[in-house]
């Protein structure tokens, strides 16, 4: 089973090991292991179940069938009691296992908890936890005819003025509008008097919380008096959750010094940008330096100031955190990032192929460091049979 890996940045065509299973790259001598089992053999859960954004054939089950035949058995069929409890986070693990391929690494066992025990290239144990973002609701604004409700209202309570809306949070169903109405009518009248400082307000209630936004202009003859329509934005919300079950996973586990790989799975395409989980994760950096368009070169400069999630000192286990993917166009293959820590004790990340936000050099002199990108943008990895 071949898979080939691609970049969506303008780094090109990236040519990955000839991998046949998650968690074995054919060809290692240091991977050592049994061979498949037959894949003519019956499963015990009938058919496997596997989610995807677009159909899966027969073809596509076969590849996943075989990768799952050169895991142990214990792990294979933990993965399919995973898959039909929870389909995307059972994706998710094979496709993590994948990645740990491209550096040698392997399965070796599989607790309840799902935490994966992996074993490096060098016979060095690493933990893989994975976990999943929750999904965005269907409608994150809130139901249409709601959302339609409050927009109206307020564009006939502004009048001719126009204005910007930023939904902070949801409106919930039938949002009763008239006390929101109300004191945007006493606050234009408050700008109209020059009793106001400025051209913003939040309004905020047990029930919504918007920001409204002055444009300084009338609207145009025949069109709307919002310029349109903001939020919410819930990354920072579904990322802090992560943040809570990262930091208790490591808190109640034993700390044998053991590295852990944290892998966060998403069932939805919506791709943070790498600037903000860079942020999240390092903190600003100091000193950025991209040069080159033909193979861009990006490489940041980050100072251990202790307010970034990897300068936690909960966080000192952690090697990396891997941010899996799956494909719109390819049933069983799989987009990733990886972000080493710089931080971490030891300090022995696995060198997976890809995309991955590693350590170039410390900073002289204190704890910063200095990481760059082997790709610019997402590797994207398609399973060939």
């Amino acid at each position: 089973m071949p898979a080939s890996g691609h970049s969506n940045g303008p780094a090109g065509r990236l040519q990955a090991p000839n991998i046949r299973s998650p968690g074995v790259r054919l060809g290692d001598t240091q991977a050592r292991m049994s061979g498949p089992r037959e894949l003519s053999d019956p499963t015990p859960s009938g058919p496997l179940p596997w989610p995807s954004r677009v159909a899966a054939t027969s073809g596509d089950l076969h590849i996943v069938e075989q990768a799952l035949a050169w895991v142990p058995d214990d792990v294979a069929s933990a993965l399919r009691e995973r898959l039909a409890e929870d389909a995307w986070w059972g994706r998710t693990a094979i496709h993590c296992l994948a990645l740990a391929g491209t550096a040698g690494a392997r399965a070796v066992s599989m607790g309840d908890n799902g935490q994966i025990e992996l074993l490096g290239p060098e016979g060095r144990p690493y933990v893989l936890a994975v976990c999943m973002l929750d999904e965005e609701p269907e409608h994150a604004a809130g139901r249409p005819e709601d959302v339609d409700r409050v927009r109206e209202t307020l564009c006939a309570t502004f009048g001719d003025q126009g204005f910007i809306l930023y939904l902070r949070r949801p409106i919930p169903a039938d949002f009763d509008v008239d006390p929101l109405a109300r004191a945007v009518h006493l606050w234009l009248a408050a700008v109209e008097r020059g009793e106001w400082n400025g051209s913003h307000a939040v309004y905020e209630d047990d029930d919504v919380a918007v920001e409204l936004t002055l444009t300084g202009q009338s609207k145009p003859e025949g069109g709307s008096a919002l310029l349109f329509t903001v939020g919410p934005v819930r990354s920072l919300e579904r990322l802090a959750a992560l943040d809570k079950q990262l930091l208790s996973q490591l808190e109640e586990s034993e700390d044998d010094g053991t590295p852990w790989i944290f892998a966060l799975g998403n069932r939805q395409d919506t791709r943070p940008s790498r600037g903000y989980i860079e942020q999240l994760l390092y903190g600003t950096a100091e000193v950025v330096v991209a040069s080159g368009e033909a193979q861009p070169q990006y490489e940041a400069t980050f100072a251990s100031t202790g307010r970034a999630l990897l300068q936690d000192e909960a966080c000192s286990r952690l090697s990396s955190i891997w941010w899996i993917e799956p494909s719109d166009t390819h049933a069983t293959g799989f987009f990733s990032r990886a972000f080493d820590n710089p931080w971490a004790l030891p300090l022995a990340p696995l060198s997976v192929s890809g995309a991955r936000f590693r350590q170039t050099s410390s900073e002289e002199g204190s704890k910063g460091a200095v990481l760059g990108w082997t790709l610019r943008g997402p590797t994207l990895w398609e399973a060939q049979p």
